[in-house]
């Protein structure tokens, strides 16, 4: 079964004869454990598609799929959805005014899982990529490296077969 469908996908951007078209008419379908490169100049809209398809942002046209569920209802997503995608975006993307555990828990908090259990997993998932003890640390006290973990780290699902390096 097809894991993202997007069928007939379109993004403009603007208004009138200075709108941009970031996407016509895409079709792409990527199935349970398929690996997918998006390539292409800078400007020719793969982040878009990327955001798209992710359910970051609405197109214009046409539908994204996860699953058999389509992840826009009107104007909202749809929680159900996108609650199994994950983004890994070009560049770090933790807010300097949250702690690094508040980052770690923000898709949470987005989500509606409560204060308590939001501060756990996250400490959870501070364990798991060894930075346990710098919950309470602003992004711009980490080293870069430190940084590139939270960004970059696996999902709570898949704790089980993720290690660190020795």
């Amino acid at each position: 079964m097809p894991q993202i469908v997007l069928e007939g996908v379109e993004k403009l951007f603007g208004e009138g004869p200075s709108a941009v078209q970031a996407l016509r008419g895409i079709d792409l379908t990527v199935h349970d454990g398929e690996v997918v490169a998006v390539v292409g100049p800078s400007g020719c809209g793969k982040t878009t598609l990327l955001r798209a398809g992710a359910g970051l942002t609405a197109p214009a046209a046409g539908e994204v799929r996860v699953g058999d569920r389509p992840v826009w209802d009107g104007e909202r997503v749809d929680p159900t959805a996108v609650g199994s995608l994950a983004v890994v975006f070009q560049e770090a993307h933790l807010l300097p005014w949250l702690s690094v555990v508040e980052n770690v828990a923000l898709p949470l908090r987005l989500r509606g899982v409560g204060r308590e259990e939001r501060r756990e997993r996250a400490l959870a998932m501070l364990d798991l990529v060894e930075i346990q003890g710098f919950g309470d640390h602003r992004p711009t006290e980490l080293s870069v490296g430190m940084a590139c973990l939270l960004y970059t780290s696996p999902s709570p699902r898949d704790r089980t077969r993720a290690r660190m390096p020795s």
